[in-house]
């Protein structure tokens, strides 16, 4: 069985998966407690980032404006620790956190607190068990509507610039090394525009891998090994996939 939310960062190989696969579009969210400077809002794994984003900040609740403009959901979120780098300090899907109803592979379900997932940079240990989010509950501080809006558009304006939006892609596909960029290293390594079938590093953010028609898995996979063959020849730097293949 296989549980996707908005399928983001995630690349399925040409011979599709065996067995049954979810896609959890379940998508609520409700006020579970709410203090003079903090609201603790329970939100379903299904929930679109985007949106909530949108919501939290109009309701003057801080912790997620920054994901504005992320395609995925709250539980795929979750499991990468998806963020925002682009200027210190990194803000991360993590950090509000209070606790997760989790369920394991065998159905039990039970919750857990944000100690348990371990956060770290495109890390939690999500990726390790497989459980999937059921619902989480953010602890969120109380601040200006406007204000969070005003850091949700630089998010958004921000990507929309940088990222080849309106492209079909995965999202990026290297880890930043040390802080240092990825698409930097492969743009300073020449591979911007570089093609293999109908798989391109984009010319707009050289860590997007994207679908200029009719690209398949192996064109992907090809294109992902030269450019990490070309980072390690160039500058000895091994980069990690930040993608998730299946």
């Amino acid at each position: 069985m296989h549980v996707f939310g908005g399928i983001s960062n995630v690349i399925i190989g040409s011979d599709g998966l065996k067995g049954l696969v979810i896609k959890n579009l379940i998508a609520y969210k409700k006020t579970i407690e709410e203090k003079e400077d903090y609201c603790l809002l329970r939100v379903s794994g299904g929930y679109n980032m985007t949106r909530l984003a949108k919501e939290t900040a109009e309701f003057g609740y801080e912790g997620l404006e920054y994901h504005l403009g992320l395609p995925g959901t709250v539980g795929g979120g979750l499991c990468v620790n998806s963020g925002w780098y682009a200027h210190p300090p990194s803000k991360y899907i993590g950090d509000p956190v209070h606790e997760v109803c989790l369920i394991s592979k065998d159905g039990a379900t039970r919750i857990e607190p944000k100690e348990y997932f371990h956060f770290d940079y495109d890390y939690s240990v999500l990726k390790k068990t497989g459980e999937i989010v059921l619902w989480v509950d953010f602890k969120l501080k109380k601040a200006d509507p406007e204000e969070l809006f005003q850091h949700g558009r630089e998010a958004l304006d921000y990507r929309k610039k940088t990222q080849p939006f309106g492209i079909p892609s995965s999202g990026c596909y290297f880890q930043n090394i040390d802080g240092k960029s990825a698409g930097r290293i492969i743009d300073q390594a020449g591979l911007k525009g570089y093609t293999i079938g109908g798989a391109q590093v984009s010319t707009v953010h050289a860590n997007f891998i994207v679908n200029t028609g009719h690209a398949t898995s192996e064109d992907v996979q090809k294109l992902a090994q030269h450019v990490k063959e070309t980072v390690k020849t160039k500058f000895g730097i091994h980069l990690e996939e930040e993608i998730i293949w299946l």
